[in-house]
């Protein structure tokens, strides 16, 4: 996962690393985690979220991508996508979770209509969509309810973007599907 500010950037592994540019050492390794999934870039600081050893949910947050603090979480999944509205943060991962928090510390578990693994989520201005395994499809205007869309498609979907009038989303066996 990769996100930006703009004299920084920070990329977070599946193997645990976590890279960033400009000024100070360019890869910071904790063993608090062995996975870390997801990064987000809130306007004052970075929150990865992830998984540590043993299965514990995980959280790390800067303000500079060098120095981290890491906050474990009550339960024992990996949170793999994460979105920011402006004021709070949603996160999907495995088994359906979807979790909320105004500060990447505290966090809310939110009622799915699904149960397998959701691997991206993203968030319009308006409401979310996130998607995952058996090509599951999951809407929200608020980040708390949720609702199954269609599954047309079995195939996972991995990621999806919105360029503000467009949905894209890309999956396994060269899934593409475009929505408006």
């Amino acid at each position: 996962a990769i996100k930006d500010r703009r004299d920084r950037i920070v990329v977070a592994t599946k193997f645990g690393l976590v890279s960033h540019s400009g000024g100070g050492p360019g890869v910071t390794d904790s063993s608090a985690a062995n996975v870390r999934a997801a990064v987000a870039w809130d306007g004052s600081r970075f929150l990865i979220t992830g998984t540590s050893f043993p299965d514990f949910g995980l959280a790390l947050s800067t303000p500079d991508g060098i120095g981290w603090a890491a906050y474990f979480l009550d339960y024992h999944l990996s949170l793999r996508s994460l979105a920011w509205t402006g004021s709070e943060f949603v996160a999907v991962g495995e088994f359906g979770s979807i979790h909320s928090s105004p500060d990447g510390v505290h966090w809310t578990k939110h009622a799915s209509p699904n149960r397998s693994n959701l691997t991206d989520v993203v968030w319009t201005g308006n409401g979310f969509l996130a998607v995952g395994a058996k090509g599951v499809v999951l809407s929200s205007a608020d980040g708390v309810a949720w609702s199954a869309l269609s599954e047309g498609n079995r195939n996972a979907i991995a990621d999806i973007a919105w360029n503000g009038s467009t949905y894209v989303a890309v999956g396994s066996v060269g899934t593409i599907l475009t929505s408006p």
